[in-house]
């Protein structure tokens, strides 16, 4: 009998000649001086990108800003103090800490040490502090440090991870708590990653759980915190006990219909805090298009500004230092696809299936197509075609009765190009 998967997948993969070309290109690094600790956070500011992070004073964390040149990351503005003693005169001193901008203004929540405990408090885009720190939650039975900061446009989000479920807790503007905490028990996720908000809807990206046999996995939600996926999408499988989590760079390219998720992965050969941080480019039915590993072992929590064409990201060595990087980033061909490739439109349905599907997909050229299913490690599982086929439209049945649960590819074939499509078989 087989297992039964309540995972929805639509995804189309594109496998060109060119498919492993290089999509990032490093240009610019440095480390941030003054002692940068933990949580390199980033985002845009228009003409300066902003990054907030954790240096110790006088034997205390703080937050601190600083703005940086896009043009040359090496040319760093003053450092501005976010928070001060005199906040922490009835707080337990920070550990953790997430940002965003809000019409011009920086939104900034921290849990302390132990993390029991959560605030939220916001400054002008020049790290003047504007009102005082609030409590998002105090005495909390789990942690509350990789907590989530989002917002709709109107309204932040913050979301902290429980062991059986996420609460959400609301704020307007001016940070003052709106309604009851939501209860977030399905689609199962967890908080070592970020939300964005896409297409009128919140993309939540993170692990499926920490550690070994982590799975990247996507869910999405309404503004309202509904899911609106049945269950969590796997975007990258643990393979051989490995561990994909901490997704907390994610950015949408428009202008090049991809997305960008940088991740920690944690090989199955070695233990938890050794991980190191891979990025991806993915296009729009989240198939990897490429993955870079920018970083040796024990480097954590990516975060990403997408500026043009290019891609910034902030990352951090567990107190040794905050670390950002500049990649140039290769922009789709202008070209028309349909004329260097014979194969295109491919797509299964149904997809998830149970017992047959169907494969369709055009040739613009008549040749000989060779169509086959593999298994995630490549191994073939099933030879569908091997024929001479015309040019058109073409629908070929596959029966996956005999076909254990699980992912797997569908391979097509031709002298002009090549295409997979995934398959979940439930």
């Amino acid at each position: 009998m087989k297992n039964k998967f309540n995972l929805l997948v639509i995804v189309v993969m594109l496998i060109c000649n060119n498919m492993k070309s290089q999509i990032f290109t490093l240009a610019d690094s440095i480390k941030i001086n003054n002692n940068a600790q933990i949580w390199g956070v980033i985002s845009d500011k228009g003409d300066s990108l902003c990054l907030t992070t954790i240096f110790t004073t006088s034997g205390k964390p703080q937050i601190f800003l600083r703005k940086i040149s896009y043009s040359n990351i090496s040319s760093q503005g003053t450092i501005t103090q976010l928070t001060t003693a005199s906040d922490f005169a009835s707080i337990t001193n920070l550990t953790d800490h997430k940002h965003i901008i809000l019409n011009n203004e920086i939104y900034i929540a921290f849990s302390t040490v132990g993390d029991a405990d959560l605030y939220l408090f916001k400054t002008d885009i020049n790290g003047n502090r504007i009102g005082n720190i609030v409590t998002v939650v105090t005495g909390s039975t789990a942690r509350t440090n990789d907590m989530t900061l989002v917002s709709d446009g109107t309204s932040i989000f913050v979301k902290i991870f429980m062991p059986s479920n996420c609460k959400v807790f609301k704020f307007d503007t001016n940070l003052n708590s709106i309604g009851s905490a939501l209860t977030l028990t399905t689609p199962a996720h967890n908080n070592l990653g970020t939300a964005v908000l896409h297409n009128g809807q919140f993309y939540n990206f993170s692990g499926s759980t920490f550690g070994h046999n982590s799975n990247l996995i996507l869910t999405t939600w309404t503004t309202a915190w509904v899911p609106t996926l049945g269950s969590a999408q796997t975007l990258v499988s643990a393979v051989g006990g490995e561990g994909n989590f901490f997704s907390t760079g994610v950015a949408f390219d428009q202008a090049n219909s991809r997305w960008y998720i940088g991740m920690n992965n944690l090989p199955s050969t070695l233990s938890a805090n050794q991980e190191h941080i891979d990025i991806l480019a993915m296009d729009t039915n989240f198939n990897v298009l490429q993955r870079k590993t920018i970083t040796g072992n024990g480097y954590f929590r990516p975060h990403f500004v997408l500026k043009g064409n290019y891609l910034y990201v902030a990352y951090d060595k567990g107190g040794q230092g905050v670390f950002l990087e500049k990649y140039s980033i290769t922009q789709t061909p202008t070209t028309n696809i349909q004329e260097e490739k014979n194969i295109f439109s491919a797509c299964i349905s149904p997809n998830p299936s149970n017992e047959k599907t169907a494969l369709s997909f055009n040739l613009i050229k008549e040749e000989n197509i060779t169509i086959s299913l593999l298994d995630i490690n490549g191994k073939l599982v099933q030879s569908i075609a091997n024929e001479n086929m015309p040019i058109g439209i073409h629908k070929i049945e596959i029966n996956t009765t005999k076909i254990s649960a699980g992912i797997y590819f569908c391979k097509i074939q031709s002298n002009y190009g090549n295409q997979s499509v995934k398959l979940l078989v439930k």
